[in-house]
């Protein structure tokens, strides 16, 4: 075997450099992303269903079905291929999440799958999610873990009229993601 050259490329496979450069691409998943000009020809075509009841009023009294929710005006919006899915565009009402979210903004949402929902530590705490509760009605608000529980928390500072509650994914119909501020009246 002398007569094979030896090779220019040297893999040194100990346990602490194989882990040393996991964690830095851990690492590096982390980071804060730079941002960068997105180009109209890298978006994709999404659904957007605009919600003619405003967060946190209306819907408790009568919880929609599905079908009802197709009678709703749709529109086609252009968006970042990882961000393709159902949009909801909803009103805000309300006092509990300023200054994020101030009474009479549009803000557009994801849907998020159900099937995310029981995944531990999934919502994070720096996002703000559009609740669809059977019983509350449409609530814009954190979702927090608290002792292992989740639970609905206000950015308002006054705790004692916007308290923590339990969130009880069993009367929650959707959760979506806000995604971005479509409009903010003065």
């Amino acid at each position: 075997l002398s007569h094979i050259e030896e090779s220019e490329v040297k893999y040194n496979s100990t346990v602490k450099n194989v882990m040393d450069n996991l964690n830095a691409i851990q690492q590096n998943k982390f980071q804060e992303k730079k941002g960068r000009v997105v180009h109209d020809d890298e978006l994709v075509d999404a659904t957007e269903i605009v919600v003619p009841i405003p967060g946190q009023a209306g819907l408790s009294s009568n919880m929609f079905p599905d079908e009802l929710i197709q009678e709703f005006e749709r529109r086609t919006i252009r968006v970042k291929p990882e961000h393709r899915g159902v949009f909801y565009t909803i009103e805000a009402n309300g006092n509990s999440m300023p200054p994020a979210i101030q009474p009479r903004d549009w803000l557009r949402c994801e849907e998020i799958s159900k099937l995310f929902w029981m995944n531990d530590g999934f919502f994070k705490e720096k996002n703000i999610y559009c609740i669809w509760h059977n019983t509350k009605g449409i609530l814009f608000k954190r979702i927090v873990y608290i002792n292992g529980e989740m639970f609905c928390r206000s950015d308002n500072e006054d705790k004692t009229r916007y308290q923590d509650f339990p969130l009880e994914l069993d009367r929650v119909s959707k959760i979506l993601i806000v995604r971005k501020l479509v409009d903010r009246s003065f």
